[in-house]
C-alpha cells in the first residue's frame, strides 16, 4: 500500500506549484468569462443566449478552485513517509 501512495504522492508533490498556478489562472479566467457573458446577456436586445452559457464557466471555475483547495489535503493523506509535512501556499 505504501508503494501505491508513493507512486501517487511524489509526482503530485513535484507538480504541486505548477498545478496550483495553472488552476489559479484557469479559475480566474473562467470567472472573468462568466462575468463577461452575464454582461453581454443583460445588455443584449435579443434573447439568443441562455443563462446556462454563463453558468457553465462559473461552475467549472468553482470546481477548479475547490480542487486546488483540496489538493493539499489529498497530498497530506497520501504522504507515504508518515512524517509531518508542511505545505505553504
Amino acid at each position: 500500500m505504501n508503494f501505491l501512495k508513493a507512486l501517487l504522492f511524489y509526482p503530485m508533490f513535484w507538480l504541486r506549484g505548477l498545478i496550483l498556478a495553472i488552476g489559479r489562472i484557469l479559475s480566474g479566467l473562467l470567472l472573468f468569462v462568466s462575468i463577461v457573458i452575464v454582461i453581454i446577456k443583460i445588455n443584449s436586445d435579443t434573447n439568443d443566449m441562455s443563462w446556462m452559457t454563463a453558468l457553465m464557466p462559473a461552475i467549472m471555475g468553482f470546481a477548479i478552485f475547490m480542487l486546488m483547495e483540496f489538493y493539499d489535503q489529498i497530498l497530506l493523506k497520501l504522504n507515504p513517509t508518515n512524517n509531518e509535512l508542511i505545505l505553504y501556499k
